[in-house]
This record gives structure tokens, sequence and C-alpha cells, in this order.
């Protein structure tokens, strides 16, 4: 029992020593700066560098493009349609935001019924209108910068 209280105390004391010899180096010194402890007196003279930032103008030309608008599509020349064949493409246009005609990409026909037409649309852009009624028309345009708008018509035949 002797023996081991004394190397127990051994151990205790050995701690204590390293205990205080941990307190001394991270807080017990300071530097004239007024740095406490080893790693911020270290850390206060080493060498960092200077940040180098690059401007290569990619942020310039994102926010220029940002400010573009998206292409614009709208009805052109007629308000009415009459029963029978109509090439779509004569009225839909869609214009870019510097004013250039876009083509005009039709995506779904709908009749007056919900019923959907699409697939009677010529490679042209010819349909065949039917019945009177309102047909709904959803139609995109895409730019050279690939913004895209998708926008439904509403066509009134009578």
């Amino acid at each position: 029992m002797q023996r081991m209280i004394n190397i127990y105390g051994k151990f205790l004391l050995s701690a204590a020593v390293v205990a205080a010899l941990l307190v001394i180096l991270f807080v017990g010194i300071a530097d004239e700066e007024g740095n406490r402890g080893v790693f911020q007196i270290a850390g206060a003279h080493l060498d960092t560098g200077q940040e180098v930032v690059q401007q290569d103008g990619g942020f310039g030309t994102l926010e220029t493009e940002n400010g573009k608008a998206a292409p614009r599509i709208f009805l052109e020349g007629r308000t009415g349609f009459s029963a029978g064949s109509v090439v779509l493409t004569d009225y839909i246009r869609a214009e870019a935001y510097d004013g250039r005609n876009l083509p005009v990409r039709i995506l779904r026909v709908e009749n007056p019924s919900g019923r959907d037409i699409t697939a009677s649309l010529s490679a042209s852009g010819e349909i065949i209108f039917e019945e009177s009624g309102i047909y709904v028309v959803e139609v995109s345009g895409r730019d050279d910068g690939n913004r895209k708008t998708t926008v439904q018509i509403k066509l009134p035949v009578i």
C-alpha cells in the first residue's frame, strides 16, 4: 500500500508540474505588443502575405447579362380569327431584348373544349380551326443568351 501511495504521489506531482508549464506557456507569457500565450505571439509575427484578387471581368459580364430582359412574346396583327386554316407563326412573334425577331416554338394547342390538337399542327405552323371559341396556344422563345419565355396566348375564333 505504501508503494502504491508513493507511485500515485509522484504521478500527481508530475501532472501538477506539466499543468503549471502549460498554463505558463499558453496564458502566462506576453510580449510587448500585448499578445498573450505562445500561439498568439507566434501568430502575430507570421507573414501571411497579401491576398491577391484578380479582376477577370467575369462579374461584370454576368451583371450585364443578368440585366438583359427575357424574350417578349406577343400576338401581332389580329385580335380575332375566322374558322379555317391559319399559319400561327405569321401572327405570333418573339422579340429579344435588343429588338431582334426570334424563332417561335409552338408547344401546345388546345381547342375550345380543352382537347390537345397539337398533332394537327404542320411543320410550317399551320393549323385548322374547326370550331368557334377560344383556342389556347402555348409558345416559347429563346434568345442567344439562353433566356427563355413561355406564354399561353388565347386566340378567339369566330
